[in-house]
């Protein structure tokens, strides 16, 4: 007799206990709901550590720049250390790609000079690579570009709004969805400028956007404009 009560207790109990399947799928659809929720946080976290990343790469170039140019007189990395540019100097693309943008690991480019300065970190990595960077060639030695009128061989002290010169910027928009060029006023990049600063920019607002035919941050606008208009080295409208 008292062997059947335990017995009826046990089976009531686990049957009280016991998930139907309509309790399964609502635990179910509540976790979805959760993930769904929280996954875009996560996502978003990821991106803006990127992004932060990004422009800390940027800025730590800035200083490398300026460690580079106390030492060497205040000229900027110049061209002409490749044999190979000097005997294309009316090349504009050809030591444009090889020594602002890098793209011949082979080649002598403002990288080279810099990479004494600019030594990879144990915990982020080189600072010439953006962290959104998804167009990395095996031959590709940095994911920023640095400005053509620089690279002449200029000296620090010719430059006469060092807050509007920009310095070195992303070679595609890594932060868009749809990654467009630094020749697409659509593009929005991460520009560095050479009084240090680091920011996003929309290439609608540079200063050949406004007043000519399309972005161009290769060289030096003080054709752009005029002294009153306080666009004399400027690339970008304040």
């Amino acid at each position: 007799m008292g062997t059947s009560r335990l017995t009826n207790y046990h089976t009531n109990n686990s049957r009280q206990h016991a998930f139907t399947l309509v309790e399964v799928l609502i635990v179910m659809a509540i976790i979805s709901v959760l993930v769904a929720i929280t996954f875009p946080v996560f996502a978003l976290g990821i991106r803006s550590a990127r992004r932060s990343a990004c422009m800390n790469n940027m800025h730590q170039l800035t200083v490398n720049m300026h460690l580079y140019l106390h030492d060497y007189d205040n000229v900027f990395p110049s061209y002409k250390v490749d044999p190979q540019n000097l005997s294309h100097a009316d090349d504009l693309a050809f030591w444009h790609d090889r020594f602002c943008q890098g793209r011949d690991a082979n080649a002598p480019s403002w990288t080279t000079l810099l990479s004494p300065y600019a030594k990879p970190s144990k915990t982020e990595g080189s600072p010439l690579f953006c962290p959104f960077d998804s167009r990395l060639e095996p031959t590709k030695t940095t994911s920023y570009e640095f400005k053509m009128w620089l690279a002449l061989g200029r000296n620090e002290h010719e430059v006469p709004s060092p807050s509007g010169m920009a310095l070195f910027w992303e070679q595609w928009s890594f932060h868009n969805t749809n990654p467009t060029s630094e020749y697409d006023r659509r593009s929005n990049l991460f520009i560095a400028f050479l009084d240090g600063h680091t920011k996003p920019i929309a290439l609608e607002n540079t200063t050949t956007a406004r007043y000519s035919s399309g972005p161009d941050l290769h060289w030096f606008f003080n054709s752009v404009g005029t002294e009153s208009q306080g666009l004399s080295g400027r690339d970008i409208m304040d």
